[in-house]
């Protein structure tokens, strides 16, 4: 384990493939609010797409099977949600790609406001 304070402390723990990484600090703190903000988007835009889904199912019907077009968006809408935190990362964090990339190897877990955990998958 270790304890990641600065960017660059992070990159490299990153990089170097550790199992479990806490970040600390301000960083750390405008992550877990960026996150839970995209949470929320991401809950909200399922939502949404699960009431348009419903709603092209019913219409098919009465529209010749035209309205299950609407699933597709609906479907990518909610893919497209799903990407959220490697951008979040990296609109906040200023380190590599090759950082970033190893981002997805590793489940995000908030321990406090301003502390992050990073366990390997």
């Amino acid at each position: 384990m270790i304890i990641c304070h600065t960017e660059k402390e992070l990159e490299r723990a990153l990089e170097a493939k550790e199992d479990k990484i806490i970040l600390e600090g301000p960083k750390a703190s405008e992550i877990v609010s960026r996150i839970e903000a995209a949470q929320r988007k991401k809950r909200n835009t399922r939502k949404a797409a699960f009431g348009i889904g419903l709603l092209c199912i019913a219409a098919a019907p009465f529209t010749g099977g035209g309205s299950l077009l609407g699933l597709g968006a609906a479907a990518g809408a909610t893919a497209l949600s799903e990407g959220v935190f490697l951008a979040i990362i990296g609109a906040v964090v200023s380190i590599s790609v090759a950082a970033i990339n190893a981002v997805k190897e590793y489940k995000i877990r908030k321990l406090e406001v301003n502390r992050i955990e990073f366990t390997r998958k």
